[in-house]
């Protein structure tokens, strides 16, 4: 081990790339842990907490563009399998002829595509690197522009 201060000093290049400074720790103010954990059962609350917590830590990081690209494409794998046991649901009390569930899994699974479709535009955002696709939708082979007067 060097003691040599001047020795220290020539270990530190002036060129050296800085390390990047850790990411502050996200803390929660008590409004928003009472808003975490309202709906939460006692014994759940301290982990549900830590869960946001280091989710909002993350997110703020420098690494917090990949966090949410990797966040979204859980969402979106979730809402696609909610959205398929929905259906499978749909159709069994279709073949019930249950009138009242098929009206609140209609509705329920009608939700559910509405946050799909937000979620895969999103998506598709963030792997685009932020470049909106246009959809063409028909295409004209003659197009006439006059002006009025």
């Amino acid at each position: 081990m060097r003691n040599n201060p001047a020795e220290i000093l020539e270990l530190v290049t002036p060129d050296a790339a800085a390390l990047p400074a850790p990411a502050a720790r996200v803390a929660l103010n008590e409004t928003e842990r009472r808003a975490v954990t309202a709906l939460l059962a006692d014994d759940c609350g301290a982990a549900v907490i830590a869960h946001v917590v280091a989710r909002a830590t993350a997110l703020a990081s420098p690494d917090g563009p990949a966090v949410r690209r990797r966040s979204i494409s859980k969402a979106v794998a979730i809402l696609e399998m909610q959205l398929s046991q929905l259906s499978l649901l749909l159709s069994e009390a279709a073949a019930r002829r249950d009138g009242d569930a098929v009206g609140l899994l209609d509705r329920a699974a009608a939700g559910v595509t509405k946050r799909l479709c937000a979620l895969l535009q999103e998506h598709r955002f963030e792997e685009t690197r932020g470049l909106r696709s246009a959809v063409v939708v028909g295409i004209a082979n003659n197009v006439t522009v006059e002006g009025g007067r």
